[in-house]
C-alpha cells in the first residue's frame, strides 16, 4: 500500500504539472492578445472588421442615432456649379451667403475648406462678418514638412490658448504632432474660428493635438460651440462630457441617407443673395455645415463603415453628437475583458472533450459577436469583441489541441501496460522469454514479490483505478 501511494502522489503531481503548463499557456495568450487589443494593428483589425459590421447591424436593427433638427446642411453639388458654371464660389458671393445665414439667425456656420486661396475680388467684404453673433468656422492642416509657395498661419490665435478653454496648460491627453499649420487667407481667418479638419483614417477624429510653443489646436466642429472647456481628464462642450479615447473621440456616423436627405443644394442660398430676395429665419439654435465640395469627381471624400462619403459628413455628426449628446463610449478596461476569455478558454478546453467543447466553442464566439453587435446598437457603447473573440478562439483551440495530444499518449501507453499486464496473466507457468519483464516461476507466496514494474501485490488484485499511478510512472520514465 505505501508503494500504491507513492504512485498516486507521483500520478497527481504529474497533473498539477500539466495543469500548471496549461494554465501559463492560457494566461501568456490572453496577454499577448490584450496586449495586441490596444496596439495600432489592434486598431487596424476593428477599423477594418468590427466597425463596418457594427454600423452596418445597427442601421439593419434600426438604431442609427437620429439627426437633429437643429442642423443644417448645404452642399455645392452637380447641379449648383452647373447653375454656377463654376466649381467654387468667388470670394464676394462666400461673404454674401455667409451674411445671410447670419441674418437668418444660424448659431454658427462651419465651412469644411481651407480657404487659403480665395477666388475673385470681394474679399473686403468678410468685414461685414465681424460683430455677428453667428460663429465662422474654417479648416486648417498639420503638414509635416513646409509646402513652398505657401504662407504659414500664426499659432498667436485665442482659439490656439489652452486658457481660452479655461485650462492653464495643455492636458495630457492631447497627443504631440510637430509639423508647420497652414490654414485660411489672413483676412478670412481675422474673422473666423480656425480648426483642424485632418482625418485619422480609422472612423476617429483628434479633439484636441497638441502643437510646439503649448499651444492647442482644435478639431473645428467643436468650435461651432462657444463652451468648450476641458481639464486633464475630461473635455466638455455645452456642459456636456464628451468620452474620448486618448485624444480621438469616436465619429457617432447615422446612415450617410440621413444626412442627403438633409442636405440642401447652396444654389438656393446664391440665387436669393444675388436677386435680394428675403430667407426665412432658421429655428432658434441652428447650425449650419457647408459642404463645398459635394460635386462628384471631388477629393474630399473618405472611407466610412457605409462606404466612400463625403468627408464633410463627419464634421456634421460630429455637431450632430453635440447636440442630441449620441456619442459613442468605449467599454472601460476593454483589454482586462480581452484578457479574461483566456479564463473560459482554459477550462472548457481542458474540461470538455469531443462534441461538448466544439458546441461550447461554437456558442462562446456566437455569445461575443451578439454582445459586442448588441451594446453598440442598443447602448452606444463600443467593445473589443472582435480581440476577444480572438483570444478565445485560438487560446481555447490550441488548448484543446495540447490536451488531446497527451490524452492520445495516455491512452497508448495505458494500452501497452494493459497488454503487458495481460501477457504476464497469461504466462504465469510459463518460463519467462529472453527480454521478459517477469521473473521466472516462484512459490505462490513469492511469486509476486519482487518484478521489474515494482508492484508489491499480484495483478489480479489491482483494481482498475489502481492503473493510474502505474501508468504514471512509467509515462514519466519515456519522457526522460
Amino acid at each position: 500500500m505505501a508503494s500504491n501511494e507513492a504512485w498516486k502522489k507521483k500520478w497527481l503531481n504529474f497533473t498539477e504539472q500539466n495543469a500548471r503548463r496549461y494554465a501559463l499557456y492560457a494566461s501568456l495568450s490572453g496577454l499577448f492578445f490584450s496586449v495586441i487589443s490596444g496596439s495600432k494593428f489592434g486598431a487596424f483589425l476593428e477599423h477594418q472588421i468590427s466597425r463596418p459590421l457594427e454600423y452596418q447591424t445597427r442601421h439593419r436593427l434600426k438604431r442609427d442615432p437620429r439627426v437633429d433638427d437643429r442642423l443644417a446642411i448645404y452642399g455645392l453639388g452637380d447641379s449648383a456649379i452647373a447653375y454656377l458654371k463654376s466649381e467654387d464660389l468667388e470670394i464676394g458671393e462666400w461673404s454674401g451667403v455667409l451674411q445671410n445665414f447670419a441674418k437668418r439667425g444660424a448659431s454658427s456656420v462651419l465651412v469644411n475648406r481651407i480657404f487659403a486661396l480665395p477666388k475673385g475680388p470681394g474679399i473686403e467684404q468678410l468685414q461685414k462678418l465681424q460683430g455677428s453673433r453667428t460663429r465662422f468656422v474654417v479648416g486648417s492642416f498639420l503638414a509635416a514638412e513646409p509646402i513652398s509657395g505657401r504662407t504659414p498661419l500664426s499659432t498667436d490665435r485665442v482659439e490656439f490658448d489652452p486658457k481660452h478653454y479655461a485650462a492653464n496648460e495643455v492636458p495630457s491627453f492631447c497627443s504631440l504632432q510637430s509639423g508647420t499649420l497652414y490654414g485660411p487667407d489672413p483676412q478670412i481667418a481675422e474673422v473666423s474660428q480656425v480648426g483642424h479638419l485632418m482625418y485619422n483614417g480609422n472612423f476617429s477624429l483628434q479633439a484636441f493635438i497638441r502643437m510646439q510653443g503649448d499651444k492647442v489646436l482644435p478639431l473645428a466642429p467643436l468650435l461651432a460651440f462657444k463652451d468648450v472647456q476641458f481639464d486633464e481628464e475630461q473635455l466638455l462642450v455645452n456642459g456636456e462630457h464628451v468620452p474620448l479615447f486618448g485624444s480621438e473621440l469616436l465619429v457617432n456616423l447615422p446612415n450617410p441617407n440621413a444626412f442627403y436627405e438633409r442636405t440642401y443644394n447652396l444654389s438656393g442660398p446664391v440665387k436669393r443673395w444675388r436677386s435680394g430676395e428675403k430667407e426665412d429665419a432658421f429655428a432658434d439654435g441652428t447650425h449650419v455645415v457647408v459642404l463645398p465640395a459635394l460635386y462628384t469627381g471631388n477629393a474630399d471624400m473618405v472611407e466610412s463603415p457605409f462606404g466612400t462619403i463625403p468627408g464633410g459628413f463627419l464634421s456634421a455628426a460630429v455637431i450632430n453628437s453635440v447636440l442630441t449628446g449620441q456619442w459613442l463610449r468605449r467599454m472601460p478596461a476593454g483589454h482586462l475583458f480581452v484578457f479574461a476569455l483566456c479564463i473560459p478558454a482554459f477550462f472548457t478546453a481542458t474540461l470538455l472533450t469531443g462534441v461538448r467543447f466544439w458546441l461550447s466553442y461554437l456558442a462562446i464566439n456566437f455569445s461575443l459577436v451578439l454582445l459586442g453587435l448588441g451594446l453598440f446598437s442598443y447602448a452606444s457603447v463600443v467593445v473589443p469583441w472582435f480581440p476577444a473573440m480572438c483570444c478565445f478562439s485560438l487560446t481555447g483551440a490550441s488548448l484543446f489541441a495540447l490536451t488531446s495530444r497527451d490524452l492520445a499518449k495516455t491512452l497508448r501507453l495505458t494500452q501497452d501496460f494493459l497488454r503487458d499486464l495481460s501477457r504476464a496473466k497469461s504466462c504465469r507457468h510459463c518460463s519467462p522469454s529472453a527480454g521478459s519483464p517477469w521473473t521466472p516461476q516462484k512459490p505462490k507466496s513469492q511469486r509476486f514479490s519482487s518484478t521489474s514494474w515494482g508492484s508489491p501485490s499480484p495483478p489480479n488484485s489491482f483494481p482498475q483505478n489502481k492503473l493510474l499511478p502505474i501508468y504514471a510512472m512509467r509515462f514519466r520514465q519515456s519522457s526522460e
